[in-house]
């Protein structure tokens, strides 16, 4: 025999059920008294399903060791991963309104706002107009799919010095939203087609260079060995440490406007130079200056009740900003302000960092050189 357990989430007590008899009014009762009676005014009950969900995550890796001289080793790998949507497993997420029956709309709707004698015609697309909105959640069509060369190449620390070069070609896509409300098949609901766009993180191209230095010089080194214990400890044991990053921009959003022509809208550096001379500036100054061609978007917004027939995010206009560096200093760090490139690169911080030892303690100075640069926004605006 199945036991069915139902689970209370809140009762309502009022105080008239249990007033004084000889006092008509609302106060004279109390809630408690309701609740031995067993007389609730209001109240319910969840009675919801304990989902079982489960998804499969499927990867694959292959790597190999090339040594192609006795001090160069190319090291080569392949990953791919496939993780499929969330799913309930007895298909009990997925249920709605049953889409293939008539129309309760035929009759009328009074005291609602859907009663008048004219009615939006995008309010008749939907299904079952009588009803304002409807939620629709957690149905498994979306999709991410990021495809990436990575490659690195290192120095070893050796002779004082050590170095890393990394580079990533990425491209990041997506598929978890709706160009148009419309666009769901309410019918079958796994069949939904999303719109395929950029991720809005997505930097195709990413460069950072790292770099160590033992500076030759104290004890031991091949400078300095001989100079005062003092003397050694101030301009001895220092470290030059250099970072550098470059990273493309990131998608902007669409406007809101079919484009004029089919072309694309994107400016090159030269491009939003050159428009910039013809308004009297030497360079592109996104404070004053477009980011990418507005002649090819209508100056007002999409027409209401027009169903989108163009994307939400450029394919191919990115900011030409990405980063801001931000050095954490260490106790006795000098830290740089927060500053921008002009050019899209970041100029390399170089960190120098020194440990000396001394009797009875042992103290880390730490120096970080950002070469000064002319600061921008980081978007147009």
């Amino acid at each position: 025999m199945r036991k069915t357990t139902w689970r209370a989430d809140y009762w309502s007590w009022p105080e008239r059920v249990a007033e004084h008899p000889l006092r008509a009014d609302a106060l004279s009762g109390d809630e408690f008294a309701s609740f031995l009676l067993g007389h609730p005014s209001s109240g319910y009950v969840d009675r919801n399903i304990n989902p079982a969900y489960r998804n499969h995550h499927v990867a694959l890796f292959l790597q190999d060791d090339w040594k192609v001289t006795p001090r160069f080793t190319i090291n080569a790998g392949l990953r791919w991963d496939y993780e499929a949507p969330v799913v309930e497993r007895y298909n009990r997420m997925v249920r709605g309104f049953a889409f293939d029956q008539r129309n309760p709309m035929a009759g009328k709707l009074p005291g609602s706002g859907l009663n008048g004698a004219t009615i939006p015609r995008q309010q008749l697309l939907v299904a079952y107009p009588h009803f304002t909105s409807v939620t629709i959640t957690d149905v498994p069509v979306g999709s991410q799919r990021h495809d990436s060369l990575q490659m690195k190449a290192t120095r070893r620390f050796s002779g004082g010095l050590g170095m890393q070069i990394s580079y990533m070609l990425s491209k990041q896509l997506e598929k978890v939203s709706l160009l148009n409300a419309q666009d769901a098949v309410l019918g079958d609901l796994l069949k939904t087609v999303t719109e395929k766009r950029l991720v809005e993180f997505d930097s195709p191209h990413a460069f950072v260079v790292l770099s160590t230095w033992e500076l030759p010089v104290g004890r031991g080194k091949r400078l300095g060995s001989n100079l005062p214990r003092l003397l050694r400890g101030v301009v001895g044991n220092w470290n030059l440490n250099l970072q550098y990053t470059m990273r493309s921009g990131l998608p902007f959003a669409f406007p809101n406007g079919a484009p004029l022509e089919a072309r694309s809208a994107k400016f090159t550096h030269a491009q939003r130079d050159a428009l910039a001379r013809q308004k009297g500036r030497s360079q592109f100054d996104p404070v004053f200056d477009v980011f990418f061609d507005t002649s090819l978007f209508p100056n007002r917004a999409q027409a209401p009740y027009t169903l989108r027939d163009f994307p939400t995010r450029f394919p191919d206009v990115r900011s030409k900003v990405l980063n801001i560096p931000s050095t954490t200093p260490r106790p006795g760090t000098l830290r740089p302000r927060k500053m921008r490139s002009n050019n899209g690169a970041w100029p390399p911080a170089w960190v120098m960092r020194k440990a000396s030892r001394m009797p009875f303690s042992k103290i880390l100075v730490s120096l970080t050189l950002v070469p000064r640069i002319r600061r921008v926004p980081l978007l147009p605006t």
